[in-house]
């Protein structure tokens, strides 16, 4: 479904531009070299120089999973995360290879 939305700032406003909305396009946030922004549970960056172990919980920073539960009327910013509602289409591959679903403990 395409729809018309523009961006209003400080009295002025932009000119609409058509956007396909669909139920999910996701995306992992990426540094500008090119690696998915991730993070230990201590909140440090993932980086070449201190990866993440084998059995260790990481977060990873993502947009565009699909609707979440609640999910926020048109025009309004949510103000805190919520879950989304396909939690069980979730997949997640690393190196190919798709990872127990099991190991997914929360997304919003």
């Amino acid at each position: 479904m395409d729809v018309e939305i523009s961006v209003a700032s400080n009295g002025k406003t932009g000119p609409e531009v058509a956007v396909t909305l669909v139920d999910a396009a996701p995306a992992l946030f990426q540094t500008a070299t090119g690696y998915a922004i991730a993070a230990h549970l201590d909140n440090s960056a993932i980086a070449p120089d201190f990866p993440g172990a084998g059995s260790e919980i990481i977060v990873l920073y993502a947009c565009g999973l699909g609707k979440t539960q609640p999910n926020p009327a048109p025009g309004v910013i949510p103000q805190s995360a919520a879950v989304i509602q396909r939690l069980s289409d979730l997949k997640v591959y690393l190196g190919g290879t798709a990872i127990d679903p099991k190991s997914i403990l929360y997304a919003a």
